[in-house]
């Protein structure tokens, strides 16, 4: 059996055959933040307390979780699944009715009780227990153990006082990370966000020798057009030696400046490179939405990709594409330094590479609740690089409203660029 399509209503039969036959498939391997798995609980009447006071505990857990991290199995509703285990439905005998169970624990639930009810479910010909309960909502109170139950005389299976959650696949007493996202929640809000980046620019592995093969037939083509530039205006038939001025489109460089950028021309591949890719590509857009209550102050957001990342500005991509910026082997114009296309990669503010070559961060500025930022007016460009880039990147926020960094990933949609293409339209 494949995975489990989480998003169903666990109050439909047929939602939870497909429970029921996954969890029979995968044993405690189906258990997540949103469902419980017990292959069997006795409730004859000496073990009645001890399972009585296990679905208690995961009763308040489930009701104690973020309403967003709920909705992401089973439409948020917290479900307990009891007589089915790995390969064998083991099934119940003396299922209990709801209104025996709210007779026995309502010492432990206090004066407010969570929304939850008892689903007797027949597969296989054997009788199961669901407890289902409801999806949370942000801003409810903190559900709070008000009763003691030793099961053993050594374990508490409940406290007096705690404050139960889902961790993962396990019911636990909330530590105070976990207490103070509640008070959060219930009090002053919480943050909670969405991201997406739209699609990016991928190739082969971009390194010195890639670059020196890449540029070897455009390089050959200029040394020919060097040598006829020579003996149009010079009437002689050696470039080499000659130290007079060919007037070109370059504005009067001399040959020494244009034999010095020809054999020196892997010095200047790399920003050559940049430049090329500023030409070919299109911007790559972030966003973030801000789906919680609590505003984003000053988010700061780490994506991390499977390869090394060029990021480049297409702020200037509409100007004259000039001819030294794009090939190595060409002379650099007196002027050049005087020139605004110089500060052509200086990147925007909000954009900034991390010293890991495949990270990029981005700093948009504070986002309000329901709002959505997006990158779009920084017109970034974005080149990964790597022989197995995939789709999966991995993000990292952090914001003084945090208390402490939100970690994912998400996919990203990569565009196969053919590198042995990238001078089309723009050679000389």
């Amino acid at each position: 059996m494949g995975n489990l399509d989480t998003n169903i209503d666990p109050n439909i039969p047929e939602s939870r055959d497909k429970i029921a036959a996954w969890v029979k498939a995968v044993g405690d391997s189906a258990e997540s933040q949103g469902l419980e798995v017990k292959s069997s609980l006795e409730f004859s009447r000496s073990e009645r307390k001890k399972s009585f006071a296990k679905i208690t505990k995961f009763i308040l857990a489930s009701a104690n979780r973020d309403q967003n991290q709920a909705m992401r199995d089973y439409q948020g509703y917290g479900v307990m699944l009891i007589g089915v285990t790995k390969d064998e439905v083991c099934g119940l005998e003396n299922v209990p009715e709801q209104h025996e169970f709210e007779g026995a624990v309502k010492n432990y639930f206090g004066s407010t009780v969570p929304n939850y009810h008892f689903v007797p479910h027949s597969f296989e010909g054997k009788d199961l227990l669901f407890v289902i309960v409801d999806p949370p909502v942000n801003g409810q109170e903190i559900y709070i153990c008000s009763g003691s139950y030793d099961a053993d005389k050594r374990v508490n299976q409940l406290r007096d006082g705690a404050i139960y959650c889902r961790e993962s696949t396990q019911t636990i007493e909330a530590n105070s990370v976990q207490l103070r996202d509640m008070i959060n929640r219930l009090l002053g809000g919480y943050v909670d966000i969405n991201l997406g980046v739209s699609e990016v620019f991928a190739g082969p592995r971009v390194d010195t020798d890639f670059l020196k093969n890449m540029y070897s037939y455009p390089k050959e083509k200029y040394k020919e057009f060097l040598r006829k530039k020579t003996i149009e205006n010079k009437g002689s038939n050696s470039l080499w030696g000659s130290s007079w001025i060919i007037k070109d489109p370059l504005h009067h460089i001399s040959v020494e400046d244009m034999l010095d950028a020809y054999r020196n021309d892997e010095k200047r591949h790399k920003e050559c490179f940049n430049r090329l890719l500023e030409i070919k590509l299109k911007p790559a857009i972030f966003s973030i939405a801000n789906t919680g209550t609590k505003v984003l102050e000053n988010p700061s957001i780490e994506y991390r990709f499977s390869g090394d990342v060029y990021m480049v500005n297409l702020k200037d991509k509409e100007y004259e594409c000039r001819k030294f910026e794009i090939f190595p082997f060409m002379a650099i114009p007196p002027y050049y330094s005087m020139n605004p296309y110089a500060l052509r990669n200086v990147m925007p503010l909000n954009f900034t590479r991390a010293s890991n070559p495949g990270v990029v961060v981005w700093r948009p500025d504070s986002i309000s609740p329901g709002q959505t930022v997006t990158s779009e007016e920084d017109n970034i460009g974005i080149f990964v690089n790597g022989d197995n880039v995939n789709t999966s990147v991995f993000y990292r926020v952090t914001d003084p409203n945090l208390q402490r960094p939100i970690e994912g990933e998400i996919n990203v949609s990569m565009i196969d660029v053919d590198l042995s293409n990238i001078f089309k339209n723009v050679e000389f």
